[in-house]
């Protein structure tokens, strides 16, 4: 009987240790850096070729981008801005580095120089979590764009995009980190939505892929560089009916 006593005893007091030590304990493996700051998170959208009399907050046509309109109402708009090239990897590895492609190197469809910082960096240095959805490959080098997450691609489904989105923020919710995501809709590229060269990348125009109510060549105004000849109405309307995806993926 003593013995039995001397057992639970023993055991209770055991336990009780364990219990007065639990919260140092747990303190000790908590495998989680919670940082206290309050940093916001960042979302960076951009699209191919967008001219400004396409866009209705930009005092263009409206109603072709809703989405974007709307983005625009709740936002702060830059209305005197000019690209700093006339294609697209020189103009978007500036913005992410800060400098003129003649200061990072790079002048046209390639890298610039090896080292050289950007908004990705940057921020993966103050502990962001940092993803990007397509051209990834007119992002260059490597090593200037360090993602957790990325996804290469050159479709015009909209979910491509939203999928990524939700799957990053899971991601850097689950870490504990500020975000910083890299949305780049492909569109309006040629091939145009509706050209003979577009109809794999459009999937034929079926399900996600098909735009409901297109714009005809009648539709659309012809800028006063160009004569309005039948093919290039034709062009023009397959260029803003692109805009249709551009505000979908918004």
């Amino acid at each position: 009987m003593i013995n039995q006593r001397k057992r639970r005893f023993l055991q209770a007091s055991a336990a009780a240790a364990i219990m007065a030590a639990f919260p140092r304990y747990a303190q000790a493996v908590d495998y989680v850096k919670r940082d206290p700051r309050k940093r916001p998170n960042l979302l960076l959208i951009t699209s191919d070729d967008v001219d400004w009399s396409a866009l209705g907050f930009m005092n263009g046509r409206r109603g072709l981008t809703p989405n974007l309109d709307s983005l625009a109402a709740q936002s702060h708009v830059f209305e005197q801005v000019r690209t700093v090239a006339p294609i697209c990897m020189p103009s978007r590895q500036a913005f992410m580095s800060g400098l003129l492609p003649h200061k990072n190197g790079g002048n046209g469809f390639f890298p610039m120089r090896e080292g050289t910082p950007t908004l990705c960096t940057t921020l993966a240095a103050e502990g962001y979590y940092c993803a990007a959805s397509h051209k990834i490959g007119h992002m260059q080098p490597a090593s200037s764009f360090p993602w957790d997450l990325k996804q290469e691609g050159k479709d015009r489904h909209p979910m491509v995009h939203a999928d990524m989105l939700r799957l990053a923020v899971t991601e850097a919710q689950a870490q504990y980190k500020p975000f910083f995501i890299n949305c780049n809709i492909n569109d309006p590229h040629r091939p145009f939505y509706g050209a003979e060269d577009a109809q794999e990348i459009d999937h034929e125009q079926t399900g996600p892929y098909r735009i409901p109510r297109p714009l005809k060549a009648g539709q659309v105004p012809i800028p006063a560089n160009l004569e309005g000849l039948p093919d290039i109405r034709e062009e023009m309307a397959q260029y803003w009916n692109c805009l249709l995806y551009t505000s979908r993926c918004v």
